[in-house]
């Protein structure tokens, strides 16, 4: 909505973006905090068409592993048809609580993994980022079971649309 902001901090996989405005948010994400378990049902919020819809989509996949492809624990392996416009976006278990964030698919030219092979960087690697920035989190604490409008819902008031340019 035309919010500028700025990178705060950044690490070799995510950044954490603070906004040059006051804003509020409709509400707060709550993180998942305790160890990851797969396989199991998560879904992706993110605005897969590029702002071409008003809304984010959300999209319904597995977590496939709580670790990669080698061996690194604070980034998931995921089994999931997304888009370019999803990455960045969050990762949410069945309760609705942020148990992760998108990654970009690694570079490589010798390989070609699967096209629903995903990854998500999990509490692991987000954690130090919004610490060091101290950034309040919010623990989840339901144990709710969502369905897809519910989830629709939380991405609509926890998901940004992100241009970037220099």
């Amino acid at each position: 909505d035309g919010v500028n902001a700025q990178v705060v901090i950044e690490n070799a996989h995510l950044a954490v973006l603070e906004a040059l405005q006051d804003i509020t948010p409709a509400i707060v994400p709550e993180f998942q905090s305790l160890p990851l378990l797969a396989p199991r049902r998560i879904s992706i919020g993110g605005y897969s068409y590029s702002g071409q819809l008003s809304m984010p989509t959300v999209t319904l996949g597995i977590l496939q592993d709580v670790k990669n492809l080698e061996g690194e624990r604070d980034i998931a392996r995921l089994e999931i048809n997304t888009l370019p416009g999803d990455i960045g976006g969050p990762l949410y278990d069945q309760n609705g609580a942020v148990v992760g964030v998108l990654l970009p698919n690694p570079k490589t030219v010798d390989r070609q993994l699967p096209s629903n092979v995903k990854f998500a960087a999990t509490w692991g690697m987000i954690s130090p980022l919004l610490q060091q920035e101290n950034v309040p989190v919010a623990s989840a604490v339901s144990s709710v079971l969502m369905d897809a409008i519910d989830l629709s819902n939380i991405a609509k008031n926890t998901v940004a649309l992100i241009k970037c340019w220099d």
